[in-house]
């Protein structure tokens, strides 16, 4: 990981991000208070738009926290979804010694890298679906060597694993209520205009609130933004993404089942068990 990963994996990547923009407006306060560029005297409607702001933004954050806070969940469930087939697969060859529990093993593996492919937009949601129903092929092989119910717990598995996906991609393919973020920023961008604008005394203590005013606004705009797509993998810039750490995890753990199948010598099958299989 280097320097730039570090500053975005850190709590304080926000901050920092947010900071040039603060400074930049302290500037340009500094030097309308020099050239007299003040017409506007504190009153009531300054509050009035402070408090009409925040209101908007707090509305803003509570919706993007619910959709993120089910996000947390989702690699999670598909690792889960993943590692149950895996569990029944492996499960099937012990007892059966079937070849094709080794190679639903190595479908899984490499659905797994496509789940992380997918993330990253490096591979289309159609392609990914398309893996994702390839399952069932496996599904008609394992009714001989399977109970019924084992077959159709598979099935289920892969339902939820479908629409776990399907969540993912509307989640990162939809804005939180368009218009209520557009009028956050016209109205961030308005309360910052009104206090360049603003007379206010003592000058350096209005400069330090100006200043701190304006880094809790963008911030919480910044963040907003941020967790309105936290399955953003494929931009470097971004400290709010869901980590995919389960699912990693479960493609190593795959990839040690399948090299400790190999490890075990497999019985020629049976022209009948083949015919079967088939």
């Amino acid at each position: 990981m280097d320097i730039v990963d570090r500053i975005v994996a850190s709590k304080w990547f926000l901050a920092l991000k947010v900071m040039p923009f603060v400074v930049v407006f302290l500037v340009a306060k500094l030097t309308m208070h020099q050239l007299g560029w003040e017409p506007i005297a504190l009153g009531s409607i300054l509050t009035s738009l402070i408090a009409a702001t925040v209101f908007l933004l707090g509305f803003l954050i509570a919706g993007t926290l619910s959709d993120y806070k089910e996000s947390e969940r989702l690699p999670g469930e598909i690792a889960a979804i993943i590692e149950t087939m895996a569990d029944d697969s492996r499960a099937m060859f012990e007892s059966k010694r079937a070849p094709i529990a080794r190679e639903f093993l190595v479908y899984l593996h490499d659905l797994m890298g496509s789940m992380l492919d997918w993330l990253a937009k490096e591979e289309r949601t159609n392609t990914f679906l398309g893996r994702i129903a390839g399952l069932g092929t496996f599904f008609i092989a394992f009714e001989p060597l399977m109970q019924p119910n084992f077959i159709v717990r598979l099935k289920q598995e892969q339902n939820l694993l479908r629409r776990a996906v399907l969540r993912i991609d509307t989640i990162r393919d939809t804005e939180f209520v368009k218009a209520g973020y557009t009028i956050a920023q016209i109205a961030t961008g308005l309360l910052i205009l009104a206090f360049l604008l603003t007379d206010v005394t003592p000058y350096y203590e209005s400069l330090f609130l100006f200043g701190a005013v304006t880094f809790l606004l963008l911030y919480i705009l910044f963040l907003i933004e941020d967790l309105d797509n936290p399955f953003s993998y494929n931009s470097r810039f971004s400290g709010s993404r869901v980590s995919r750490k389960h699912l990693r995890d479960t493609l190593a753990r795959i990839e040690l089942e399948i090299q400790a199948m190999d490890a075990i010598e497999v019985p020629p099958v049976r022209t009948e068990e083949a015919t079967a299989v088939r």
